[in-house]
């Protein structure tokens, strides 16, 4: 019996380090996004946009991760929902500020907006994943 409750426990607690894990992949692969960004915005080197473009495809991975390690908990899927909005939606506003240069002269009325838009679904994103966080910590001392 003890060695049972020693598997389920080793069990949650590796879960528990997983989904983790996952959400702090998540916050490096958006924040390497950001910064190629801002390195191709900066030096209009279109040679940031191949490191921008893997670190965006990572983010979208970790989504879809995260997800999946948390599909057995309802409040934890909620808290998935609400991440993955404002990661895409963070994502987005990369996507657009990166455009806007090859769109013609930068319209820096649009690039202060869209930068006041990042920095809120930055802010987003990292209330949700501390959320997210805390909810693992709260399962793994109930466990």
């Amino acid at each position: 019996m003890t060695v049972v409750r020693f598997l389920r426990a080793d069990k949650w607690v590796t879960h528990n380090y997983d989904v983790r894990l996952a959400l702090g992949d998540l916050q490096s692969a958006i924040s390497a996004a950001a910064r190629a960004r801002t390195s191709f915005l900066d030096s209009g080197d279109d040679s940031n946009l191949a490191s921008y473009s893997a670190s965006k495809t990572e983010a979208h991975e970790k989504l879809v991760q995260v997800r999946d390690l948390t599909k057995d908990n309802p409040a934890q899927q909620a808290l998935s929902n609400w991440l993955e909005d404002n990661a895409l939606r963070r994502l987005e506003l990369l996507d657009t500020s990166i455009e806007l240069p090859k769109s013609g002269p930068l319209d820096e009325a649009t690039q202060l907006r869209l930068s006041h838009e990042n920095i809120d679904a930055a802010t987003d994103v990292m209330d949700v994943t501390e959320k997210m966080d805390d909810e693992e910590e709260r399962l793994l001392d109930q466990r």
